[in-house]
């Protein structure tokens, strides 16, 4: 996977933000008769504030597939949501949470899945969802 990050900005209120390009291209394994590809697209960013607040986001999607002998035999898409604010120089989380869907498809049944999870005030769960379903 090739990372790229811009350099620091400063931000009106003296604040510093990072983009990180979370984006790779196509990149296989093979051993034998068998293939596993995998790609990502996204991008993360960074805010760290001079009164000791950070936070950051990541948005992006991940595919893989798994072949033998050329045929794919399982592929799976995931797309991604991350968010998370940490207060007083990292000593105390304020928020986090993580947003997914995807679906994967094996001899021919596709299954999807959704996740939720937010989490405040230092590690307290305020919800989590997980719904897993196949046809």
């Amino acid at each position: 996977m090739t990372v790229g990050m811009a350099t620091g900005v400063s931000a009106d209120n003296g604040a510093t933000v990072q983009h990180i390009n979370l984006a790779s291209q196509d990149q296989c394994f093979n051993s034998g008769p068998y293939s596993y590809c995998f790609s990502a697209t996204g991008e993360e960013t960074i805010t760290q504030t001079p009164t000791g607040n950070w936070s950051g986001q990541a948005n992006g999607t991940e595919t893989s597939t798994f072949s033998y002998n050329g045929t794919a035999i399982y592929s799976s898409t995931a797309n991604f949501h991350v968010h998370i604010l940490y207060k007083d120089n990292f000593t105390v989380l304020q928020e986090a949470g993580e947003h997914e869907t995807g679906s994967s498809t094996y001899g021919g049944t596709t299954c999807t899945y959704s996740f939720d999870l937010h989490i405040t005030n230092n590690n307290q769960i305020q919800y989590q969802n997980y719904t897993f379903s196949c046809s």
